[in-house]
């Protein structure tokens, strides 16, 4: 999830995200420390994750689309038959 907050040396309200919570996702966007605990966010790579994260949705959108035209087109059929 986003969180908000300020950089010690400024008042400038910023967001990011949480390191611990995106490497449980994809550990390759943040990388960690000696003690493999991660410290930072790879912000470059979230772009990239996500645009592909939208092509799948767009595949299952376009199936589920598909799916309930063609349960609607059965209603109608039985509707008819009634």
């Amino acid at each position: 999830d986003p969180v908000t907050f300020k950089y010690k040396d400024s008042d400038c309200r910023s967001f990011g995200l949480i390191a611990e919570q995106v490497f449980e996702y994809y550990p390759e966007m943040a990388p960690t420390d000696h003690n493999n605990l991660p410290y930072t966010v790879n912000y470059h790579l979230l772009s990239v994750l996500l645009l592909d994260r939208i092509k799948k949705m767009v595949v299952i959108d376009d199936e589920q689309t598909r799916i309930v035209q063609n349960l609607e087109q059965r209603i109608e059929i039985l509707e008819n038959c009634i």
